[in-house]
């Protein structure tokens, strides 16, 4: 009957801390990907706010990490264009946590991925 007061007490003493007011917000690692031949391409994608970022010109392969708070919906795309109007195609592609969110390959020089992270 002891022993199962102490295993009570533990496990409600872990309830208590797990979920206190100094527990670290839970956040997700989303992953953005844009890929392709060498070249001038402008990439805009959301970042850990949900905010569109400023157009960067990168050479791809081209990669960005965010960390997104858990427990909101928040929406994450990455775009990537072309700037020396090619029409050569580039993928994108956006992962969260490891797991595939969107996955494109353009047929021009443009290519778009999106999707949602988050609560259900």
């Amino acid at each position: 009957m002891l022993a199962v007061a102490v295993v009570l007490l533990a496990l409600g003493g872990y309830a208590v801390t797990r979920g206190g007011p100094n527990s670290e917000p839970q956040t997700i690692s989303v992953t953005y990907e844009v890929t392709g031949s060498p070249g001038s391409v402008q990439i805009r994608y959301h970042d850990s706010e949900g905010h569109l970022s400023r157009p960067q010109t990168v050479s791809p392969p081209w990669q960005a990490q965010v960390l997104v708070r858990e427990g909101s919906k928040q929406l994450v795309s990455v775009s990537g264009e072309r700037a020396d109007s090619s029409d050569e195609p580039l993928t994108c592609r956006i992962t969260a946590d490891g797991k595939s969110i969107d996955r494109k390959q353009s047929a021009g020089g443009f290519v778009f991925c999106g999707g949602y992270v988050g609560a259900d």
